[in-house]
């Protein structure tokens, strides 16, 4: 197959006379050449409708496509195939001799390209696009274990933190308001809590004079939870004559301690049914 290039425009009837050229072209071979050409299988189109890829001859690893700047047909490479030089296009696989490493066997797939097929031992293998990385199964193991030891690691430090933070939290509050979370071992050993109870218990029948007010606190204060104070309770307290603003003010802390340990409430309530 040929194409004619023609720098200027050609005139009309160029495609009849270009059809008798090539006639005369195939007399002449035949008489001084031997040889046969077949003058009816001689195809003339005109440049302005014919196809590019018509006279274009690609082998079987490549496909005619027309380059969209020059409009001049090219054959153009399937995937896992190039052309080195301007020969037909070859498989990667016999161009590029190390195209799959160590010992790796190279297989072009229709449609998809040139790929690896990697060596497989008994506990090692190569992996990568060009079988480069080589892995074992001891180093697959270490590197699994390290993996687990490391994420147990880092949840340690990061609970280890979290607690000591919490820690340091809670003992920043407990000494700012020592009354906040009290316990029988903290009113053992803190002096002022235990001056309080010390006086709360002296002071307790001037609190309840008589044993039906005595009844009716105790069952409200050291009853069920240890919750608010009602109205009753506050203005018993306050209409108490015999009692200073100071001893008032100490038993409203007694009163808050059992309303916010059970522990400490059940201590005071115990030792005063004792003493009642």
């Amino acid at each position: 197959n040929s194409r004619l290039r023609f720098g200027k425009p050609v005139p009309r009837g160029v495609t009849n006379v270009v059809y008798l050229i090539l006639e005369d072209f195939a007399n002449t071979a035949y008489q001084k050449m031997n040889l046969a050409i077949d003058k009816y299988s001689l195809d003339v189109e005109s440049g302005d409708w014919a196809d590019p890829c018509k006279f274009q001859a690609c082998n079987e690893f490549s496909r005619c496509a027309v380059n969209r700047w020059s409009g001049e047909a090219e054959c153009v490479c399937d995937a896992g195939y190039l052309s080195v030089d301007g020969l037909p296009c070859q498989s990667i696989c016999q161009v590029q001799s190390d195209f799959c490493l160590n010992d790796g066997k190279c297989d072009v797939l229709p449609g998809k390209g040139a790929i690896c097929r990697c060596r497989v031992g008994e506990n090692w293998w190569y992996r990568g696009e060009h079988c480069e990385e080589f892995v074992s199964e001891p180093l697959v193991v270490g590197i699994a274990f390290a993996s687990v030891a490391g994420f147990f690691t880092m949840a340690l430090l990061i609970i280890y933190f979290l607690a000591k933070m919490l820690r340091e939290q809670y003992n920043s509050e407990d000494t700012e308001d020592p009354y906040c979370s009290p316990t029988l071992q903290r009113v053992a050993d803190d002096p002022v809590t235990a001056q309080y109870y010390r006086r709360f218990d002296d002071n307790m029948p001037q609190f309840l004079p008589h044993s039906g007010q005595s009844h009716r606190y105790s069952s409200s204060v050291f009853g069920d939870g240890f919750k608010e104070l009602s109205n009753e309770e506050m203005r018993h307290i306050y209409q108490n004559s015999s009692l200073t603003e100071e001893e008032i003010q100490e038993r409203l802390r007694i009163i808050r301690l059992c309303t916010r340990d059970r522990s400490f409430a059940d201590f005071v309530q115990q030792t005063q049914v004792e003493k009642l």
